[in-house]
């Protein structure tokens, strides 16, 4: 089991993925939930 942190899209991909959450280890690997708002902005 790694360490990663969550993403969160609530901003529509330019690509049309449909998925809404994602994982990353290109954070700060904490297991933190972050969110891309409506707006395009990164929030913790």
């Amino acid at each position: 089991m790694g360490m990663f942190d969550t993403v969160t899209f609530r901003y529509r991909m330019p690509d049309g993925e449909t998925s809404s959450e994602y994982q990353t280890k290109d954070l700060d690997c904490e297991c933190a939930f972050y969110e891309i708002s409506a707006e395009g902005r990164l929030l913790r």
